[in-house]
Parts: structure tokens; sequence; C-alpha cells
């Protein structure tokens, strides 16, 4: 299938380079190989703690990479990563990953759709924590502003998630 820009799209899952990678290394793997119109369309259902530490970077300079209305491959990732003094071993190091871990291009949306799935799953336990602790130690004044601020955290994950799978939960 002939893409803008030329080239052929990305249609079927390759086999990863390495281990089997977790599916947040997927999206990323999947945003690298699109263009900026296909990862501006997933992005704006992902925010970047959907995703935990070294790729949280790298989907930040995707994304802006996808505004300006760059096609955000693995070189000018990097490259915009070294710009803004990001591009560190480590972030390095998940950038390579992400590129190799075998992603489908065309998948991006199922991937964010998992990614964000974990996401909210993280904020209940999270929020269910955090209004547990402070059931025992808060002023009561305090709890309903928590419990709100929590649910709507939630709500907005929940949401993301929703448009991300085509409907309502």
């Amino acid at each position: 299938m002939p893409r803008e820009g030329g080239g052929e799209a990305v249609t079927t899952q390759l086999r990863p380079v390495g281990p089997h990678p977790g599916v947040a290394k997927l999206l990323v793997g999947a945003l690298l190989f699109s263009t900026a119109a296909e990862a501006s369309a997933v992005l704006a259902f992902i925010v970047d703690d959907d995703v935990d530490g070294p790729l949280q970077p790298i989907l930040s300079a995707v994304r802006r990479l996808a505004i300006g209305g760059v096609p955000p491959s693995a070189q000018l990732t990097a490259d915009e990563l070294r710009r803004s003094g990001k591009l560190d071993r480590q972030i390095g190091v998940a950038l390579a990953s992400a590129t190799t871990a075998g992603a489908c291009a065309s998948a991006a949306r199922s991937y964010a759709a998992a990614v964000v799935s974990k996401a909210l799953r993280r904020r209940v336990e999270s929020a269910g924590a955090a209004m547990q602790t402070a059931a025992e130690a808060s002023a009561e004044a305090d709890l309903a502003p928590l419990a709100a601020q929590a649910a709507a955290q939630v709500q907005d994950c929940a949401d993301r998630l929703a448009a991300l799978r085509g409907g309502a939960l």
C-alpha cells in the first residue's frame, strides 16, 4: 500500500529483534513508522504519562514532530531528543528498542487503546490507594476534593479509551 511521501505502509506484525516487547514499546515503535497525520490522530488520545520511564520523552518528541507536520521517524525523533537535551543512553536504548520492536504502523490505534487501558487500571489502583491513605490520615475537608480529583482523572482516561475503541465504555 503506497504512502504519502513514498514507501510502503507496514501492515503486518514483524518479528521483534530480541525479547517480545510490551505494548507501550509497540505503540512508540508503530508511531515511528507512521506519517505525521497518522501519529497525530493517535496521540490526540495519549498523554505522556500513559507510558513509563524512558518512553515518556520519546513519546513527547514524537508528538512535537507530528504536531509540526514532520514524520516521526526514529532518526528525526533521535534528533529532536538530542536538540531538546533529552537524549541520554537510557533513552537512546529505549528508542532503538522501540524501533526494532516489530510494531505494525497500521495497528498504532490498537496499541494505543491497550496502553490507555493499562493506564486506566493504574489510575484506578492509584486513586484507591490514595483515598484509603487519605481516609485514615487527612482532614475531612480534604476528602471530597481528593475523591473528585481522582474520579476526574479516571474518567478522563476512560473517555480517551472509549474514543480509541470507537464508543462508550
